[in-house]
């Protein structure tokens, strides 16, 4: 009977201590859909953003982007979002054929959710069909917006 115990207490440690060691502790970012990724800080996440479809027609002139704040902090970001495409698995920058300043920094409250207006049309010219992703920068600081974490919301162009 001891031993049963014994062996059955074993195996439970054993399947935890396995479960545990697959686990990773990721510190910046994972996409977790085609349209949301996720920041993470020491395992816990910090924002997710969103596009409001996953699929766009290729002549879109804006995208509806959501930038849910899980930390317990407020988060900072601007308006001047860049774009990457997707060319043979590896993510390129798009050139911007406008820039944008940023007049405008984005406030998200803990456990608040910001809605956002990516002005694709007036910042880039002829995009194809292919996968995109948005990428928005993240600060702690709303003076420091070089000191980011980027996230991004991926998104198609059909």
């Amino acid at each position: 009977m001891k031993k049963s115990v014994l062996l059955c207490i074993s195996l439970v440690l054993v399947v935890f201590m396995v479960g545990c060691s697959n686990t990773k502790n990721e510190s910046k970012m994972t996409t977790t859909n085609n349209t949301t990724t996720t920041a993470t800080d020491s395992s816990k996440s910090i924002a997710i953003v969103t596009t409001e479809k996953s699929q766009y027609p290729v002549n879109v002139s804006e995208i509806k982007l959501t930038v849910k704040n899980n930390s317990k902090n407020k988060l900072y970001f601007g308006e001047d979002f860049s774009l990457e495409k997707k060319v043979n698995n590896n993510w390129s920058d798009v050139p911007k054929t406008t820039k944008i300043s940023p007049d405008t920094i984005c406030k998200v409250d803990k456990d608040k959710s910001f809605d956002v207006s990516f002005d694709i049309a007036n910042q880039y010219s002829n995009l194809d069909k292919g996968e995109y992703r948005a990428v928005v920068e993240l600060s702690k600081d709303k003076n420091d917006l070089s000191n980011t974490t980027k996230v991004y919301a991926e998104f198609t162009l059909m």
